[in-house]
């Protein structure tokens, strides 16, 4: 093949530049000499197929690589998301179902009927999704090999007649008028072809055109209106808080949703490093504390970090994948604390100790009686009230811990603007050796935290465009189709950069604003996302002193009830209640009505607009 390949060309340069009468001589005369140049030999069949065998290296098999690879990555790929699926449905149907029996004490497995049908529904739910990825898989595998043996024995033949039929037929007139037919036709095919497109695209193309004038304009005008200080009319538009769903409303709307995003979205924080984006470091830190205090050095840990920042999440890890057979107490401070005496009697109740202790220092003998464990105690945030003696409270409760913590590792969560209210009455950093900062996500963390749940459902979704006024997104939807790749990732793009705008990386809210804008398809067997809309919160700027403040220091303290509130502002209790109680129908301030006593009722800043509420008050010098 080689050696006809070499002389082929020249061959047929020779034979068609005659005229036509001389080119059968010429060819002849060429064949003639080949064969007194060349002579046949005869090898064996396997030798001849190791020398002549189609080389699957050669450029003219590089896309069959590529498709391959394609279908191999994809292959891994679907693999993973379908076994991370089964997995978590599977694992959370043993969960319920063990926490069913322990509950009801019972041995008779046909009487454990409670979300049964629930757990089916999830875990035969996600078997079929695996199924039919899998079947894509498999078709996809099955065109792929028989685009394979169609191009090997296209190649093979095309190889094997080409040489043949090119030097058989070059000379002939009736070849050569065939080919300049052929070359007619194709041509006629191509203009035809092409024609069509045109007249198929016309509209399309004009519709596109008078789009572009249209927004290259309105960016001139725009432009202009700028340069001589007339106001430009903002085409965004923010969604009011009054309109903002509460979190009933939410936890209702979820269950349009199938049931796996019942779990997969909860509002409860996380107990497993399975969906914990961005913690690692944290994590790290706590284990080589718990190292520290293992080995009998002194030992305390503060953990500081905004509401909604993860500090939770970060303890249940913390407790459940490192703390595993170290003996641990989960604590927690239910309540302000405003005397000494609630100190030792709160320190005392978490022991089951009698109330004996008088004074901190024999609680804390009494304490190093008692084995060496590791405390994780949240709501550190109650520690202090901002009144005249409040910082009596938070001194007594750090010397406890200072006079053992080398007996016990006190593990502390607080709220970062109390924490700096510590800090600038009391150093309360000189109580502890470590200090861990949890603060909220970056938006590429967000992204992936909520993007990593949202594979783990095992549906697809599709980015919605309604309501939006964008001009980028307008040209693209001018080129592109909603579904196409370059629309859904400016789509996510946007989606992001919105719900980072709104929530500031708070996980919780996130969730929240996640879970408000999904809606479920039953047909397309898929999840729609709506926009996240941008919100309103120019009204803050016209509050009255009074309100701005209460705003502050509901922050600044974590939450406080209605007699807090009277004491910090030395003001009536029911005029606090009325500030209050107007602060929560604006939706920027929610109850906490778990307390049996009315009057331990606590309101806190709404969880889901921590952020941009705090942004508000830094900017009018309210909070510092």
């Amino acid at each position: 093949q080689s050696l006809l390949s070499r002389e082929k060309e020249t061959l047929l340069r020779n034979c068609c530049r005659p005229p036509l009468f001389l080119s059968t001589f010429r060819y002849l005369l060429q064949r003639f000499r080949l064969a007194r140049h060349y002579r046949v030999i005869h090898v064996p069949l396997r030798r001849t197929a190791e020398e002549y065998l189609l080389d699957y290296y050669s450029p003219a098999y590089e896309e069959l690589v590529e498709q391959h690879s394609g279908v191999h990555f994809r292959c891994i790929e679907t693999l993973q998301e379908s076994w991370q699926v089964i997995r978590y449905n599977l694992e959370m149907a043993i969960a319920d179902l063990s926490r069913e029996a322990s509950e009801r004490r019972i041995e008779d497995e046909s009487l454990l009927t409670t979300g049964r049908e629930e757990m089916v529904e999830l875990t035969s739910g996600a078997l079929k999704r695996a199924q039919q990825k899998l079947r894509s898989l498999s078709s996809a595998y099955g065109d792929f090999f028989q685009s394979v043996m169609e191009v090997i024995e296209r190649e093979q033949v095309r190889d094997v007649e080409s040489i043949r039929l090119d030097i058989q037929n070059a000379g002939s007139v009736r070849v050569r008028s065939r080919w300049a037919w052929r070359d007619v036709k194709k041509n006629l095919r191509e203009a035809e072809k092409l024609v069509q497109q045109g007249a198929a695209r016309g509209k399309d193309l004009s519709f596109r055109i008078a789009g572009s004038i249209y927004y290259f304009l309105e960016d001139v005008f725009d432009s202009l209106a700028r340069m001589v200080g007339l106001p430009v009319e903002s085409r965004e538009r923010l969604l009011a808080l009054a309109d903002l769903p509460d979190r009933s409303q939410i936890i209702e709307q979820i269950r349009s949703l199938p049931p796996i995003y019942w779990r997969l979205f909860s509002f409860e924080p996380l107990t497993t490093q399975e969906f914990m984006v961005g913690k690692d470091p944290e994590l790290k830190a706590l284990e080589a504390t718990t190292e520290r205090w293992r080995n009998g050095r002194v030992s305390s840990v503060v953990i500081v970090g905004p509401e909604g920042s993860g500090k939770t999440s970060l303890l249940n890890c913390y407790q459940n994948q490192i703390l595993q057979d170290e003996p641990c107490l989960r604590l927690e401070i239910p309540n302000r604390l405003r005397s000494e005496e609630e100190v030792l009697r709160m320190v005392e109740g978490w022991f089951d100790m009698p109330p004996e202790s008088n004074t901190e220092g024999e609680l804390a003998e009494r304490l190093r009686q008692l084995p060496r464990q590791i405390l994780l105690i949240e709501g550190g945030h109650r520690l202090l009230l901002r009144t005249i003696g409040g910082q009596q409270t938070a001194e007594t409760f750090f010397h406890l811990l200072v006079s053992t913590r080398d007996h016990f590792l006190w593990v502390i969560s607080i709220r970062d603007f109390p924490w700096n209210k510590l800090q600038y009455l009391l150093q309360a950093s000189r109580y502890f050796t470590h200090e861990i900062q949890t603060p909220f996500h970056d938006k590429q963390a967000q992204r992936e935290a909520i993007l990593l749940r949202q594979k783990s459902s095992g549906y697809p979704i599709l980015y919605l465009d309604e309501g939006l006024e964008d001009r980028k997104l307008r040209k693209l939807l001018l080129r592109h189709d909603l579904e196409s790749p370059p629309v859904q990732q400016y789509l996510e793009e946007r989606f992001f950069d919105d719900l980072f705008q709104v929530t500031g990386g708070n996980m919780r809210a996130a969730v929240f604003f996640w879970l408000n804008a999904l809606e479920f398809q039953d047909q397309e067997e898929r999840v729609h996302v709506r926009p996240c809309m941008r919100l309103n919160y120019d009204f803050i700027r016209d509050f009255e002193r009074e309100y701005l403040f209460t705003l502050a220091e509901l922050i600044n303290h974590g939450g406080l009830s209605v007699r807090e509130h009277s004491e910090v502002f030395r003001i009536d209790p029911d005029r606090s209640r009325a500030i209050l109680e107007s602060l929560m129908q604006m939706r920027l301030v929610e109850i906490d009505q778990s307390s049996s006593d009315h009057e331990a009722w606590t309101y806190s800043v709404n969880s889901v607009l921590v952020h941009p509420v705090v942004q508000n008050l830094l900017s009018l010098n309210a909070l510092y």
